[in-house]
C-alpha cells in the first residue's frame, strides 16, 4: 500500500523490530522510529513485560 501510495521512506510509531525489518524487506526506508510509551498499572504489567521479553523496543515494564 505505501509503495502504490508513492511512500518509499517512513518514520514508523512502534516498538515492535518485527516491522521494521518486514517494511525493510518490502522496500521501505524507515528514516526513525518513534517509541510509543504509556503507563504501566496493575492491568497491563504482565502484557508488557510480556512484549518485552518477546524483543519489542521501548517500554519500562
Amino acid at each position: 500500500m505505501l509503495h502504490a501510495l508513492g511512500h518509499t521512506r517512513i518514520q514508523l510509531l512502534t516498538n515492535n523490530p518485527h516491522k521494521i525489518d518486514a517494511l525493510r524487506d518490502a522496500g521501505i526506508e524507515v528514516v526513525g522510529r518513534l517509541p510509543l510509551h504509556g503507563p504501566v498499572n496493575d492491568h497491563n504489567l504482565r502484557y508488557l513485560q510480556t512484549k518485552q521479553q518477546a524483543g519489542h523496543l521501548g517500554g519500562d515494564a
